[in-house]
């Protein structure tokens, strides 16, 4: 499965995988948000198979499938950077000063 790992690297959530959709052992590539939203049901119903209540579930995992829609909250930083830069013709240190400048006056 290096190209799972491989994959990680480079794309992070972005990405393709290699992923057993029906415990089988019969893999196919999926995008890797696919993969992780359907771990993350399977693992929701294996606490509620354990007694654990869907609303406590959901709320433990609400960030969860926040990071899966919204990327998590390293990625949108790496994106606000980007787009500075890009929009902005400055340098990437620069880019960097201005993003954390931005995310600053939001805390």
């Amino acid at each position: 499965m290096n190209h799972n790992r491989n994959s990680a690297i480079e794309d992070g959530i972005y990405g393709l995988m290699w992923y057993d959709t029906n415990l089988n052992g019969s893999f196919k590539m999926v995008s890797t948000q696919d993969a992780l939203r359907e771990d993350l049901k399977r693992a929701r119903e294996g606490l509620m198979m354990l007694g654990i209540q869907d609303r406590t579930a959901y709320d433990h995992f609400s960030l969860l499938y926040k990071n899966l829609s919204e990327g998590s909250p390293s990625k949108r930083f790496a994106d606000s950077v980007r787009i500075i830069k890009t929009r902005e013709g400055v340098s990437q240190k620069e880019a960097l000063d201005i993003a954390l400048r931005d995310f600053l006056v939001q805390v």
